[in-house]
């Protein structure tokens, strides 16, 4: 996006994925992927052009991920367990479920992603 953006263009660029992501509030198990999402905006001549690149969970998997792997534990918030309990073991995240960034709003951002991307790559 960041090209297109360099190019005079917005760009908007969105991808579903395999579902690690809990319904919110009140989901247990995954049913969204982390569906990250990338955006980019030109802006005046000879600046830097708008660009950010997220996932619709609290944490990106990889970041996860990397947590578990230092035996670090995760920040609160970000995952929940295989009861559908808050969790700060990645461990358990991962066997679990994480959360959308933004509680029941993330949800929707989820959600869209799915829909929209869904509809293109099944």
């Amino acid at each position: 996006v960041e090209e297109l953006a360099a190019q005079g263009l917005v760009a908007l660029a969105f991808v579903n994925s395999r579902a690690f992501v809990a319904h919110r509030p009140g989901g247990t198990r995954p049913v969204y992927g982390t569906n990250p999402m990338a955006f980019a905006c030109p802006r005046g001549q000879g600046e830097h052009p708008i660009v950010f690149d997220q996932a619709s969970s609290a944490m990106a998997r990889g970041e996860l991920q990397l947590l578990q792997l230092a035996g670090k534990t995760l920040p609160p918030g970000v995952a929940i367990d295989l009861h559908g309990d808050p969790t700060r073991d990645p461990t358990a995240a991962l066997q679990g479920a994480q959360v959308p960034f933004g509680g029941h709003k993330g949800t929707c951002i989820a959600l869209m992603v799915e829909l929209l991307a869904g509809a293109l790559t099944g």
